[in-house]
């Protein structure tokens, strides 16, 4: 990925591993840079939404998620969650949804704008499996270039 950014847009991209701290919102050592890129982590989040809104503190200008979403023809705002695991750090209450936590399109598409990004731009892909699809509701994984005006 950052490769073919960095010959389209004459960058020079690198990729930076930084920790997320479930129990804050934050993303360790964070700086803003000018493109952010997430390839599926947002459906491990215990709190998608609030992971985005890490990310959309980082990016300057864009920010370059790949998650699973669902369309709908509802427009409903919901978040699917997986089965619960026992791998949460909180000694207290041991179990968490780690994985499989999927916004509808209309929510994750609201979550950016809130976020300040003002065109998002959704590439559909085709390397997930369509699982899970009805006629109302269908399973996808997208590419989604999120731009500050």
């Amino acid at each position: 990925c950052f490769a073919i950014l960095n010959q389209l847009l004459g960058t020079n991209a690198r990729f930076i591993h930084a920790g997320y701290d479930v129990k804050t919102g934050e993303i360790a050592k964070s700086k803003e840079y000018d493109i952010v890129m997430c390839h599926d982590l947002v459906q491990h989040m215990v709190e998608p939404l609030r992971f985005i809104r890490s990310l959309s503190r980082m990016a300057k200008q864009h920010l370059f998620l790949k998650c699973p979403c669902w369309l709908d023809s509802t427009g409903d705002y919901y978040v699917t969650m997986g089965q619960p695991y026992g791998i949460s750090r909180d000694p207290e209450f041991p179990w968490c949804f780690d994985h499989d936590n999927i916004p509808s399109w209309a929510l994750l598409e609201k979550c950016l704008r809130l976020c300040g990004f003002t065109r998002i731009t959704p590439i559909e892909t085709y390397s997930f499996p369509q699982s899970a699809a009805s006629a109302a509701r269908q399973f996808v994984a997208f590419c989604v270039l999120a731009s500050r005006d």
